[in-house]
């Protein structure tokens, strides 16, 4: 899996290359960190679940009636202490022995037996931590256990090199940066692998502690240890996107996963896909951003938010609504995501209070379109993943005076168990004109039973573009993140014509099959107008394929301006477009010789994978994980099980 998420796409490094601000070592194509701490989620839950949580003091006196301390010292510069690691690669512990380096007010650092650090290095790691990073992350995320399993009120910070499948002779270039394992806050009766202490594992192969950034790993991971504390179980997306916003509320700038993001947009805030891993950190963190910004108009306020999404025991979208409610925040979550979402296309502050966009933090960033329409009268469709959102353009200039009439359908995806586990659709109709002469004007379409039809309130003349903005809300509760996770992209159609004001809608958009239910996922057109990207040849999306694999990738950006340099522009280059719009030109021809049962077209992907040089996999990335979408949509919601082998292989290829 990991190797798979090392490499960042060649596209995601066109867009990559305008983020000056952001540290040049992070933004290599080929070399990508991750936290593994997401990795020990059922372990977690299984220990939350039966286990108490008591310090070793309180389970002796409990088990045995003592409690032996009679042999107990401080830790001492100099001792040797073997500890418990997980080995990424072999998903097993294994023992390794750490050197007692530093002590600071709140941490000891421990270096792996035989690595040697400056002292230099270790005072600025010390000092960082003391007066950074636990200040910070206690006023912006609670308290840790203090003084926790051990009874000691430092925390341990083992750096070491995290065996992982990290090996750049074989191009196997991604690493795990650090993680925290809730195993160690139990005793080891409870849980054998205990280390029975408060301990992070910050990686020191390819991490590097000289480097300006590596501590924000350690406030990454310090924000999960004080998620546990709190509600250890907690949804991995949610805890995942508090540990992201640390890093940045520690001044180590917006995390280098939004590109990943910006160039995957339609991606699942809750399923944690491990095959858009990268994308999924960049997502979760513009999320926690754009709640922390946009619902706390101070520092203060913005504190209480945090800790109170923390703190909260309850989990998933119910704790972040009672957080919200703790908090005199009177949005609900599905109103603070389809906000969220308008602002990651639109990104217009200048209406609305700013609640559409990201103001000066990023002026000109918006998600990619996926498809753009000449003429204002049209009729299309498309895919969408659940808790994600995508948007379409219509050129609606040539409209001079009038109305515009919408319609939407989407498909149903619900739980054959319970009728209220299903999704949701939201959809905004945004009017902008982009000579800035007319304000922006948005509209929420009323949907009913999956389906808008509407005639727009505003008057089409002053205007030359509109936007629709399609968000796929999943359900709440429980079962919010197993529901995500087996879900597939939902199908949608909409239509746009030219009316009066009072003229009635008479263009229908369904892709219900029969009974209102989706089916397999069949699409009604809904009117003429522009057509679907035009489909190629199997030679034709060969040649695509191979021209995608070929591109070199971008100088990586200077890191002259530091790592606490703001982000003053994030652009989605023309190149970035047009590759989005090959991508949606093969998808759409695989989609129609699947259809019609040739899966040659899959073949054709592997042979130009294979041949293609670790940079061409590389850039091959972002179109493997929608083949991958494409072929389960066509395997669950189409009924063609033949192709499902197809699945694994597409994953494999990936590690």
């Amino acid at each position: 899996m990991k190797a798979s998420e090392k490499s960042l796409s060649i596209k995601a490094m066109l867009l990559a290359f305008f983020l000056a601000a952001f540290p040049a070592p992070i933004l290599h194509a080929q070399e990508e960190g991750t936290d593994a701490t997401h990795l020990f989620e059922a372990e977690t839950l299984r220990l939350a679940e039966t286990q108490s949580k008591e310090t070793r003091a309180e389970f002796d006196q409990r088990t045995k009636g003592i409690v032996q301390c009679a042999d107990q010292r401080p830790q001492q510069i100099g001792d040797v202490v073997q500890f418990n690691v997980m080995n990424i690669a072999l998903n097993q512990f294994e023992k390794r022995s750490g050197v007692l380096r530093k002590i600071g007010t709140h941490c000891y650092v421990f270096v792996e037996q035989g690595r040697t650090l400056t002292p230099a290095v270790l005072d600025k790691i010390v000092h960082d931590f003391d007066e950074q990073i636990y200040p910070t992350n206690i006023a912006n995320f609670g308290t840790e256990w203090n003084p926790g399993i051990d009874g000691d009120p430092r925390i341990t910070l083992f750096l070491l090199d995290i065996h992982d499948n990290y090996n750049p002779g074989s191009n196997q270039l991604a690493f795990t940066a650090g993680y925290f394992f809730s195993g160690d806050e139990y005793t080891h009766e409870k849980s054998a692998s205990s280390n029975e202490r408060e301990i992070l594992y910050i990686d020191l192969y390819p991490g590097d502690p000289a480097k300006p950034n590596f501590m924000s790993v350690v406030a990454h991971e310090f924000q999960h240890m004080i998620h546990w504390h709190h509600d250890p179980k907690e949804n991995p997306w949610i805890n995942e996107s508090m540990s992201q916003l640390a890093s940045y509320l520690n001044g180590y700038g917006h995390p280098t996963q939004l590109s990943s993001f910006f160039r995957n947009p339609d991606n699942d805030l809750f399923s944690w896909s491990p095959e858009t891993m990268i994308a999924n950190y960049g997502q979760a963190y513009l999320f926690s951003y754009y709640m922390s910004t946009h619902l706390a108009s101070t520092q203060a306020a913005r504190q209480t938010l945090t800790r109170s999404i923390v703190e909260e025991k309850s989990d998933g979208i119910i704790g972040v609504e009672k957080a919200f409610a703790k908090c005199g925040i009177k949005s609900s979550f599905a109103d603070v995501f389809r906000d969220f979402c308008v602002a990651n296309y639109l990104n217009d502050s200048s209406f609305a209070g700013g609640l559409f966009g990201y103001g000066n933090t990023f002026p000109q960033m918006q998600l990619p379109i996926l498809r753009t329409h000449d003429q204002a009268v049209v009729s299309d469709k498309g895919t969408v993943k659940l808790w994600s959102a995508c948007a379409v353009k219509i050129n609606i200039a040539g409209v001079s005076s009038g109305f515009l009439n919408v319609s939407f359908g989407g498909g149903v995806q619900a739980s054959k168990t319970s009728k209220n586990l299903c999704n949701n659709f939201d959809v905004a109709a945004i009017l902008i004109d982009s000579k800035h002469r007319a304000p922006t004007k948005l509209e929420w379409l009323t949907i009913r039973n999956y389906q808008a039809h509407q005639t727009l309130k505003t008057p089409a003349g002053s205007h030359d573009t509109l936007m629709l903005v399609i968000v796929n809300r999943g359900p709440s509760g429980q079962s919010e993140v197993s529901f995500a996770r087996n879900s597939t992209p939902v199908q949608f159609a909409y239509s746009v014509n030219k009316a009066a004001a009072e003229t009635p809608v008479t263009h229908v958009a369904s892709v219900n099959g029969p009974g209102g239910k989706s089916g397999k996922g069949s699409v009604q057109r809904v009117a003429s107008g522009h057509s679907a990207p035009s489909h190629a040849n199997r030679r034709a999306i060969h040649s695509m394929m191979e021209t995608q694999a070929s591109r070199s990738a971008p100088e990586t950006p200077s890191s002259a301006d530091g790592v606490n340099a703001a982000v003053d522009g994030i652009m989605v280059p023309a190149e970035l477009d047009k590759l989005s719009g090959e991508d949606e030109q093969i998808i759409s021809s695989m989609r129609s010789m699947l259809e019609a049962g040739d899966s040659g077209c899959i073949e054709d992907f592997f042979s130009v994978h294979t041949a293609a040089t670790p940079t061409g996999q590389a850039n091959l990335h972002s179109l493997r994980t929608m083949i991958i979408d494409l072929v389960r949509f066509e395997v669950f919601q189409n009924n063609h099980p033949e192709l499902e082998p197809f699945i694994q292989r597409l994953l494999d290829i990936g590690k």
